[in-house]
């Protein structure tokens, strides 16, 4: 059994690196035999985010809308048990994607993703982390 704490970690600093393929292909290895490592989980979903929503880039002809949706949709599947945490990766990614998408003229895939939240859940306070303030 693979040590899945250390994995995340793993994760994580590959992606902090720049890493991003190196990233994502070993948390995806490990995550069938680490499926209830919320720390593999969670280092994934912020994987995701930096790679495949923050890096999108909406003026590229060639970028496809609909494969920024699936990554946000990707982090909400693999955050399921905890999505509206003080900075919430699946938040953060679902506004940084909205914004991509409203400046690629996507306005009806921004507005689904922003219904996909749970309102109830947001807080109207932004929370910090690392110097970074994220929605929430």
């Amino acid at each position: 059994m693979p040590d899945c704490k250390e994995i995340g970690r793993r994760v994580t600093e590959l992606r902090k690196s720049g890493r991003c393929d190196e990233a994502l292909r070993l948390g995806y290895e490990h995550l069938g035999n680490c499926q209830e490592s919320w720390g593999l989980r969670g280092s994934l979903a912020w994987t995701v985010r930096d790679c495949r929503v923050k890096k999108f880039d909406p003026k590229n002809q060639n970028a496809n809308p609909h494969d920024l949706v699936a990554a946000v949709k990707e982090i909400r599947s693999l955050n399921e048990f905890n999505l509206y945490d003080e900075v919430s990766v699946f938040v953060t990614a679902s506004f940084e994607a909205a914004n991509h998408l409203v400046e690629a003229q996507q306005h009806e895939l921004a507005l689904g993703l922003m219904e996909s939240l749970d309102k109830q859940s947001l807080s109207r306070t932004p929370n910090s982390f690392e110097g970074k303030v994220y929605p929430s």
